[in-house]
């Protein structure tokens, strides 16, 4: 399965790569906020905080093409929601682990993006 699943996302938005780059920015911009207050309802013990933020992330998730976090947030937000204390520290870390490839994903992506903009043969 893709990090990323950019295709789906462009086909979704009839090619336009610009606003792909919009919306990985945008995603960017707000992921280290996201990323520490989830990590402090994590660590608190706040499952109801944890679980509306993992729903949020979902949703983001889904928006951008990043499948296996989208499915990581899923769970965790199930789990949470269904307090299986047992099974939450373990897909925190798939969480974790999923948003940091996502985010490196797309940092690559947009620097693609930006290389290709500036060869001379898009000049």
């Amino acid at each position: 399965m893709a990090t990323l699943d950019v295709q789906v996302v462009l086909d979704r938005l009839h090619g336009d790569r610009a606003f792909l780059g919009e919306l990985y920015e945008t995603f960017l911009e707000d992921f280290e906020r996201r990323m520490s207050r989830m990590t402090a309802d994590f660590s608190s013990g706040d499952r109801e905080a944890l679980a509306r933020q993992a729903h949020s992330l979902k949703g983001a998730a889904a928006t951008i093409g990043a499948t296996e976090l989208h499915l990581a947030a899923a769970s965790l937000d199930a789990l949470c929601r269904n307090r299986q204390e047992d099974e939450i520290p373990g897909q925190w870390g798939k969480v974790v682990h999923a948003a940091q490839d996502a985010r490196d994903a797309m940092l690559a992506w947009l620097a693609e993006e930006r290389a290709a903009a500036g060869s001379p043969a898009n000049s």
